[in-house]
Formats: structure tokens, C-alpha cells, sequence
């Protein structure tokens, strides 16, 4: 019989649990391996919304080992790879589980034609040209692989083509600087040399590209300055799809960490190439291991705008298949599997009990029993701190090997075995060197926090004791817990630093009894505190007694305490849930039981929720313990009873949730430590306390944050009250179907684009309204997304769709119109919008607010109106009404300068009626002032023979016609008129064009005396007048002229 691991098992030093590319096309086959876990299933998920939105790409994220790499390359095998296998893979792995439309989603996307490229380790990238030109090869090394076209003019193109061209003037300047170069050869001479360098096949390599560096500085000494930009690049994005008839380009960027660390206050570029993904249909996907918040404080308005680009998506390595890996990796000796089965099975029976705590769903009794001798709570603290501390990748292989930084288990399989006393399983304490005592660990404060801590205790205490002591092996054990808790905010229940869970890790282990004894001889030492069961590593210097009375005081304030905590908490969580709503859509509040009632609503928060606004209150009533649960729903119910359908009052509570659900003295620990806390001198201690109140605070809105939480829904309808149970998910689903009742003709669902929702971009969001073909980027997706539900630009759209939402707002700003501008007074677009804002629309201050009033009142561009703000009047076109839609969102509240919408003055409409019928035209109805005037100038270009006007006044004088005083003041006045520019004096130009129509108005007959002079005769004859008059010399020395010729 074998003695110790070691002769049943050992761990291949090849053993390779990174995946590469290289790996995964090691067979066809090879990707199936991949298990689409529920993080990964996720992420797929994402990348198919944001690609049918269009306004987002999504970035995928994780700790070290956790997978990204493969499935990164999965995901472009999902795509480019047979269909058959594709289909094989969703089929085995019953991928649909969750998602029955799954498959089908990508089955359309690789039919309308999607081309995946993946690329890694963008480290040294220049942030502008370089990251460029990394895609571009990238992209055109995939074209040329799948034997597509690449079309010309990309920006790698445009860099090759100017050095050719270059040619020997070239090397002439970069001998004159090549002191200054640091990637070109001083001894090539070759263009050709210098493109092969830029055409390195191996685009994974940021090598060839940092030649760009030499070349810039090259051409930027002889003055040449390359136009390579983003704009370039999007335009050749564009031309391949069209020539390979593909819908759209998705760009792995796997290892792109160190960019974005190296480059995080130059992200311009970075931030134009992922703006809008749906536009030009690329969607660049960022793979790093940290997420975006690593720079936010660095660089925060950088930082902001990217995530406004991105949905972001965490993976982890779900715990079974980290542990089959794990399993995979202890090859077992084939002469001893049988006798080494039995081994486990007898040391299952020792941990079992500890497995059992943990639920199947999360990590499988099977998984645990796969990685023995490793205890169960030692894999799942050795799986979790793997991910945490940031060291090297798959460090949890790492360990299973062995390197130069710690060959911990291999020499304890080497000396353990199933018959070994004290070393049957392996424990916490073991992994203590290897995540305590090495210096690649990268999360250096937390680490250096407790092995302070550690080596504080043992020297002070226990400098006696050794390695293999039960206390300093407990001790070990606690440090990491509490490491692990530090690492992981709302970490797992068996993650926690809690008596019990050091307890269940020394399970199984027979040299150490009574972990409990141990613990409490610990803080009897003053190593640390136990509160509630958890372990904390400080010694309060406030005693209970002394701080009864305050206890006293504030046990019957739970919702002075900890409401406003929860308040906010679901404020951050419900915007991820509502955020098909725009912001403002929904009043969060959070009261306790007792708080629950209208008494505590003051007047103006019920108006709020009343007919003067669009604002819906989801009212969450929460409970401090069990009894205080069951007075919950009777409080509710009076609520709704009260309010009715006069207020839009959703109210909620969470089913089995209260604050003492997991110990019925959580309140009352809290209690203490809240007044501890204030009445603490020691700050240090102080802050200790803050973590612990901010940690039962944390655990029990966390609770309420799961998707698994149990919520209860009340609802007034139809004279009753009424509820409904949900989850999150479902939760999303009710409130969308309860604001379509509450407000009726609201539009939330016609476009959810989380950047329609902001208050920026106003009067670009009313142009695109106005005029659907003028709309690009965010405000296309938005055109689209309408487009797909029905809506159009056709002009009988609104009869033809009397019940849609925007059919009873185009409604709304009908009747408006028809009693305002319809009976001679002025259309404030202002009023109607706050009409808008209450039921039943709830408009909301926002950009698609500004799209959907301009879709609404596009067709008032045609009826001849102007807009006016008292002093000027001037014509309504789609830029004006843009921006008076603009101006009445932003100034909704506190009106400045506002401009309404009018008619035409009776005279202006003389003007446009009549004015033109003096030149020989048709009168003109519905016409604009401007419109008029073009008529005009033209007509007169043709009967002028290039005259002037201005000479007709002096030719009617002469005439001795009666009214020539009249049409002297009215030719006058068209003349000022039509040399006034859109820039020029307009209101001088609006006084002109009143003052004709005023006279056209005032004198019968005029029009008919201004015509008859309107010809090509009369034009003659006004010239020859006013040359004779002015220049006589000259019409002697033409008549002299004429003598010479005949």
C-alpha cells in the first residue's frame, strides 16, 4: 500500500491551463472543450443586445485565471467557425438553457455577415496612430486568412503609399536625425524594407509598429504630417463590409490592460474608434483583467466617456471547472487508481459535512471530491485569493505545480498521505506561504496590512510557538479568511472571517480539537474581537456597560438608521433594473414599517406623484425583524387604499427579508456597534468599526440586490388593491406594464438608448425628429429603433396610428396650435412641454424629449409661421424650431427670452400675396418671406438684361406718373431687402419687407402702376437714362464711336 500522495498522484511540470490561440486551433474540435458557463452565457448575452441597440460595444473584464482568454476565442469560433460544430456545441452543452432564442440570435448575426478578429497583448501602444494601424493589420491579416477582399486606402495604406513616394528622400532625413531614432536600422536603405517591417504578419506583436514612431518623426522633420485618423479608419471599416456584403466587424482586443494603464489621459482616439458601434457597425471589445475604475481617478472625464461606450461584463471561472482543471491537472498513477479511489472516498467521509454547506448550484459535492486531498474550504479559498491578489496568471495551477515562489503542495504531497496523522487533508494554513511570503502579489496593501498583523501577534504573543503549533496554524487560517473578506466585498457566506468557518476548515483534520477554544483564547489575548460570530482584527477600549443607556436610545430607531442606507443602495441597484426608463423616471423611497403611512409624505411629494408630473414612486417598505414583516402588507395596503388612482404609488417589500433574518440579534449587535462607534476615541479602532457596520449594512442590502430575491408588488387598480411576486428580472418587466397604465401616452419603450436619456444634445435629437434623414450616429440608432416599431415620416402616419403614444402627443400640440396661432395669438412650445411632463404622458427633460417634440410639430414648417420673441419676427425653419425645442426643455421652469410661434403679420402675408404679381408673377400662397424674395430676384434676373432695380425709381419720375412718389419708397425697400443677407440686419430687413405690404395694403392700384414698368423696355430705357444724366462724356464718345465704324 502506497504511504503518501505522491505515489498515487503528481502534477505534470507541462501541464498547460492557459489557453491560446495556438491551443484552441490545435483541432477543429479543440474550442467544444469550452464550458458556457453562466458569467460567459452572460456576457454572450450582452454582446448580442448591444449589437441589436447599436449604441454600446461591451467589455469584458476579469480577475487573473478566470478564463477570459478562451472565451474571448470562443466567442470569434461561435461566430466564424462551421455552423455544424457551432450547433454540436449549443446542443451538448444545452446552452439555450436559459435563453431559448440563443442560438437563433447568432445564427441570424452570422447570416447577415459578421466577421470576428481577435488579437492580443496591446503593451507599448501608441495611443493614436500605432493603436490605429494594430487594428487595421489585425483586420486585414483575418481577410486575407478567410480569402475576403481588403479594400485600399486603409490607413496602413495611406502611411506605405507616402513612403514610396518618399523614396530616397527618405533615409536622407533620417541620417540627418537618426540619433534621435530608435526602431529604424541606420544601414537599411530599402523602402521596401521599411514597408515589410510595417507588414509584419505577426499583428499580435506591437514590435513593427513602434517603427511608426521613427517614421513620424521622419516625415514630421521634412514637414510632411500624415492624416491618420479615426475617421479614415471608419470609412474603410465601411468599404469592407460592402465589398465582402458583411453587416458588421467585432474586434477582440484581448491583453488590453496595459494599454489603457499606459495610455489612460490619451484615450481620444481610443474613445472615436468605439463612439457609436451600431453606426458603422465595429464593435471593438477590450478584454483586460481589471476593470475600467482603475483609472478613474487619474483621468475621470477620459474614464467617463468610455464607459459611456461600453456595457461591462465581469467573468469568473465558475468553482466547477476550476476544479475539474485542478483534477485534471493531478495525474493519477494508473497502477494505483483503484487503491487510490478507495483512499478518497475514505477521506470524503471526513469532509463531507463541510461540502454540505455549500450549495450544489454553486460548487457540486463531485468537485470537491475530485480535488482531494485538498480541503473543501482550502480549494475554495485557494480558487478565490488565485483570482483576488492579482499575481500570475492560473495561480491556482501555479501552486498545484509549484515555481520558484513556493512548492507548497508538492512537498506536501510528498510527506501527506491518507494514513499520515495531521496530515491527511490539506488545510488553509498551507496556503499561507504561498500568498503570504512572496513578492509578485500586486495588491501589496491588504497583504502587507495582515502580515503585519500576523507577525505583530506571533512575536508579541506567540514567539514560542512553531509552525505546525494548532495556534499558529488557526492563526494562519484566520489572517487569510480575513485577507480573503478584504479582497471580496460581499464575498461568499464560506468566505467570511467567522468562527465558523475556521472551524469547518480544520474538519477532517485530527491534530487540532476544539478550533473554537483556540479562537477564544485568541481574543482573550487581545489578538482580536469576535462580534456576532465574525472575527474582526482589533480590541475595542469601550466596555458594554458603560454604553447602556445609548443602546437603549437607538434600538427603536431602525429607520433613522439604516433606511437612508438602504435608500441608497437600491437607487444605485434599480437604475441598472430600470434602465429602459429615463433617469428621473422613478422616485425611489425606502421606509421602515412604522415610517410607512401618508402621514410622512408631505404635500409637495404627493402632487409629485400626482397629476403634475411624470414622476412614478416605487415605495419600499422594509423590515427590521420578523414581526415587524408581518405589519408590513396591512401598512401597504391602507397606503394604496388612501391614494388610489390620484397618486402613481408602486409599494414594495421584500418576502423573508429583514434585517434579522440571519441571527434575531442582528439588530441589537448593530445597535452596539453604532454606539460604539460613535463614542470610540481611538481611530483606528474607529474605522474598524465603520467596516464592521458597513459590512452588516452591505450584507443585508446585498440580499436584497440578488436576482433571487423575493419581492412583493402593490399595486392599485380597479377599485382594489393588488400584488404580485417577482424577482429582479421579472420586477423590470411588472414596472414597464405599470407606467404604461399610470401614464398612458408615455414613449420610455420607443427608444431605451441610455444617451437619448441625457440632457445634452438637444437641438441635434429635434433635428433628427424634424427630419429622420438628417440623423447620425446616437440619433440614427434612435430613427432606427422607431423605424423597426411602425413609426415613420410619412405625413399621414398620425391618422394612420390614432392610439400610438406619439399620435396622442402630436394630438396634444394640434389642439395647441389651433388655439393659440389658429385664433391669431402665439404657440409657446415651452407650455405645451410642461403639459407634457404630467399625466398621462410623463415626458421627461431629456434628448429623445427634444426628437419626439420636433417628430410631433414637423409638419408646422409647412404652414408659412414664424417665430418671434417680441422684438424680432423672422421665419420658422427646422434649425429655428430646433432650437426653440431645445430652449424650452432647458428652460422648462425659468423662461428667458422665449420665442413662440406665430403667423405671418397681415403684413407680411400682403407681401408674399402680392408683392410678386408687381413682377409679372402668379400671386403666392403659403410661401415664406424668404421664399417670396427668391421668387422676386429671380424674376427680375430675367427681365432686367442684368439692369439694376434702382435705376426704375429716377425713370418714373420722369414718367410723371401720379404714383411715383409710392414706387420709388416701394423699389426702395425691395432693393434693401434683397441685399440683405441670412447674416445681415434682419430686422431691418423684416421692418421692409412689413412697410411693403403696409403700402400694398394702403393703395389700390399700386400693383399694377409698379408692373407696367416691370419689363425689358423699360430696364433699356431706365439705363440709357441714368447714363445720360450721369455720364453724358460718355454717350457723346459712344455716339462718336459709332461714326468712326460707319
Amino acid at each position: 500500500m502506497a504511504h503518501h500522495y505522491s505515489d498515487y498522484f503528481d502534477v505534470p511540470q507541462v501541464y498547460r491551463a492557459n489557453m491560446t490561440r495556438a491551443i484552441i486551433n490545435e483541432s477543429p474540435e479543440r474550442w467544444l472543450d469550452f464550458y458556457p458557463h453562466e458569467k460567459y452565457i452572460d456576457f454572450l448575452e450582452t454582446l448580442f443586445v448591444a449589437i441589436h441597440e447599436g449604441s454600446k460595444s461591451v467589455w469584458l473584464t476579469g480577475n487573473f485565471g478566470t478564463g477570459k482568454t478562451n472565451a474571448a476565442l470562443v466567442t470569434q469560433k461561435l461566430y466564424m467557425d462551421d455552423i455544424e460544430r457551432v450547433r454540436l456545441w449549443f446542443k451538448q452543452y444545452k446552452v439555450n438553457r436559459h435563453n431559448t432564442d440563443l442560438l437563433a440570435d447568432l445564427e441570424k448575426q452570422r447570416a447577415g455577415g459578421t466577421l470576428v478578429v481577435y488579437d492580443y497583448n496591446a503593451s507599448g501602444l501608441e495611443p493614436t496612430i500605432e493603436l490605429i494601424v494594430r487594428i487595421e493589420k489585425a483586420i486585414i491579416e483575418q481577410l486575407m486568412e478567410l480569402g475576403l477582399k481588403v479594400p485600399l486606402n486603409s490607413n496602413v495604406d495611406q502611411i506605405i503609399s507616402r513612403l514610396r513616394r518618399e523614396g530616397d528622400n527618405f533615409f536622407k532625413i533620417r541620417d540627418k536625425i537618426s540619433d534621435q531614432l530608435s526602431y529604424i536600422p541606420s544601414d537599411v536603405y530599402d523602402i521596401e524594407t521599411i514597408v515589410k517591417m510595417i507588414q509584419d504578419a505577426n499583428s499580435e506583436s506591437s514590435a513593427s509598429l513602434h517603427v511608426l514612431e521613427d517614421i513620424q518623426k521622419i516625415l514630421h522633420t521634412d514637414g510632411i504630417f500624415l492624416n491618420v485618423d479615426v475617421n479614415s479608419f471608419k470609412k474603410w471599416i465601411r468599404e469592407i463590409r460592402e465589398q465582402n456584403n458583411l453587416e458588421r466587424i467585432i474586434f477582440l482586443f484581448d491583453e488590453f490592460s496595459d494599454f489603457i494603464e499606459e495610455n489612460k489621459t490619451q484615450l481620444k482616439t481610443f474613445e472615436d474608434i468605439t463612439e457609436s458601434p451600431g453606426v458603422d457597425q465595429f464593435y471593438l471589445i477590450p478584454v483586460t483583467h481589471m476593470g475600467i475604475n482603475a483609472y478613474y481617478s487619474d483621468n475621470a472625464d477620459s474614464a467617463s466617456r468610455s464607459t459611456n461606450r461600453f456595457y461591462f461584463k465581469q467573468l469568473q471561472m465558475p468553482n466547477n471547472i476550476a476544479f475539474e482543471l485542478a483534477a485534471g491537472a493531478m495525474r493519477v498513477n494508473p497502477t494505483l487508481e483503484n487503491e487510490w479511489a478507495e483512499m478518497k472516498n475514505k477521506l470524503w467521509a471526513s469532509v463531507q459535512q463541510v461540502a454540505d454547506k455549500f450549495n450544489e448550484n454553486e460548487v457540486t459535492h463531485q468537485s470537491f471530491h475530485n480535488i482531494l486531498p485538498i480541503h473543501p474550504m482550502a480549494g475554495y479559498l485557494l480558487k478565490t485569493l488565485s483570482e483576488s491578489v492579482g499575481a500570475n496568471q492560473r495561480s491556482i495551477f501555479e501552486y498545484l505545480k509549484g515555481s520558484a515562489n513556493g512548492r507548497e503542495f508538492q512537498e506536501f504531497i510528498k510527506v501527506g498521505g491518507p494514513e499520515e496523522y495531521g496530515k491527511q487533508l490539506l488545510t488553509v494554513d498551507y496556503l499561507w506561504k504561498y500568498f503570504m511570503e512572496r513578492d509578485d502579489l500586486g495588491k501589496k496593501k491588504e497583504l502587507d496590512e495582515i502580515k503585519l498583523y500576523y507577525n505583530k501577534v506571533r512575536n508579541s504573543t506567540y514567539r514560542a510557538a512553531t509552525d505546525d503549533d494548532p495556534l499558529i496554524r488557526v492563526l494562519k487560517a484566520i489572517m487569510l479568511f480575513v485577507l480573503v473578506c478584504r479582497l471580496n466585498k460581499n464575498g461568499h457566506a464560506r468566505l467570511q472571517a467567522t468562527v465558523e468557518n475556521i472551524e469547518l476548515s480544520f474538519v477532517g483534520d485530527g491534530s487540532i480539537a476544539n478550533v473554537s477554544r483556540i479562537i477564544k483564547e485568541f481574543e482573550e489575548q487581545h489578538c482580536l474581537s469576535i462580534m456576532n460570530g465574525n472575527i474582526e482584527l482589533y480590541i475595542s477600549s469601550i466596555d458594554d456597560s458603560n454604553i447602556q443607556s445609548k443602546i437603549e436610545e437607538y434600538l427603536p430607531k431602525f429607520h433613522d438608521l439604516l433606511s437612508e442606507k438602504a435608500q441608497n443602495a437600491l437607487i444605485v441597484h434599480t437604475k441598472q433594473v430600470f434602465n429602459q426608463h429615463p433617469t428621473g423616471r422613478f422616485d425611489i423611497r425606502v421606509t421602515s414599517k412604522d415610517r410607512s403611512s401618508l402621514q410622512f409624505l408631505s404635500q409637495t411629494q404627493k402632487e409629485k406623484y400626482g397629476k403634475e408630473t411624470g414622476q412614478v414612486c416605487v415605495w419600499f417598505s422594509i423590515a427590521k425583524d420578523h414581526e415587524d414583516s408581518l405589519g408590513i402588507p396591512e401598512k401597504i395596503n391602507k397606503i394604496l387604499s388612501q391614494t388610489k388612482d390620484d397618486y402613481r404609488i408602486l409599494m414594495v417589500e421584500f418576502d423573508g427579508l429583514t434585517f434579522c433574518d440571519k441571527s434575531a440579534t442582528n439588530w441589537e449587535e448593530y445597535v452596539r456597534l453604532y454606539v460604539k462607534h460613535m463614542t470610540e476615541n481611538d481611530s483606528g479602532v474607529k474605522n474598524q468599526l465603520k467596516k464592521s457596520l458597513d459590512k452588516m449594512e452591505a450584507d443585508w442590502t446585498y440580499k436584497m440586490k440578488m436576482p433571487s430575491a423575493k419581492i412583493i408588488a402593490y399595486y392599485y387598480e380597479d377599485g382594489a388593491v393588488h400584488n404580485t411576486v417577482c424577482t429582479w428580472q421579472t420586477f423590470k418587466n411588472f414596472i414597464s406594464e405599470r407606467v404604461k397604465y399610470m401614464l398612458p401616452y408615455n414613449t420610455d419603450e420607443l427608444a431605451p438608448i441610455i444617451t437619448a436619456y441625457s440632457i445634452n444634445g438637444l437641438k441635434k435629437y429635434a433635428l433628427a425628429g424634424i427630419d429622420f434623414n438628417t440623423a447620425e450616429k446616437q440619433t440614427r440608432q434612435v430613427v432606427q429603433l422607431l423605424q423597426k416599431g411602425g413609426v415613420t415620416a410619412d405625413k399621414n402616419w398620425f391618422d394612420l396610428n390614432p392610439d400610438h403614444p406619439l399620435s396622442h402627443i402630436h394630438e396634444l400640440f394640434t389642439k395647441k396650435m389651433n388655439n393659440t396661432v389658429g385664433r391669431g395669438s402665439n404657440f409657446s412650445i415651452r407650455k405645451a412641454f410642461i403639459d407634457l411632463r404630467k399625466h398621462p404622458y410623463g415626458m421627461m427633460d431629456n434628448a429623445f424629449s427634444a426628437f419626439t417634440v420636433g417628430f410631433c410639430l414637423k409638419e408646422i414648417l409647412h404652414n408659412n409661421y414664424q417665430w418671434t420673441d417680441g422684438k424680432l419676427t423672422n421665419p420658422l425653419d427646422a434649425d429655428s424650431l430646433a432650437e426653440i425645442i431645445e430652449d424650452a426643455i432647458k428652460t422648462v421652469d425659468k423662461p428667458r427670452d422665449e420665442k413662440t410661434i406665430c403667423k405671418l403679420s397681415k403684413e407680411d402675408k400682403a407681401f408674399v400675396e402680392s408683392a410678386p404679381v408687381m413682377f409679372g408673377l402668379q400671386p403666392m400662397n403659403n410661401c415664406t418671406t424668404n421664399e417670396t424674395i427668391g421668387y422676386i430676384s429671380n424674376k427680375i434676373s430675367t427681365i432686367s438684361s442684368k439692369v439694376p432695380l434702382w435705376v426704375i425709381p429716377d425713370y418714373v419720375d420722369g414718367q410723371q406718373d401720379p404714383d411715383c412718389t409710392i414706387i420709388r419708397e416701394i423699389i426702395e425697400k425691395i432693393c434693401l431687402i434683397a441685399r440683405t443677407s441670412s447674416k445681415g440686419n434682419i430686422e431691418e430687413k423684416s421692418e421692409a419687407i412689413r412697410d411693403v405690404g403696409a403700402i400694398l395694403l394702403n393703395n389700390e392700384g399700386i400693383i399694377k402702376s409698379v408692373a407696367k414698368y416691370m419689363n425689358q423696355v423699360t430696364f433699356k430705357s431706365a439705363f440709357e437714362q441714368y447714363i445720360d444724366s450721369r455720364y453724358p462724356d460718355m454717350n457723346a464718345l459712344a455716339s462718336s464711336c459709332r461714326r468712326s465704324n460707319s
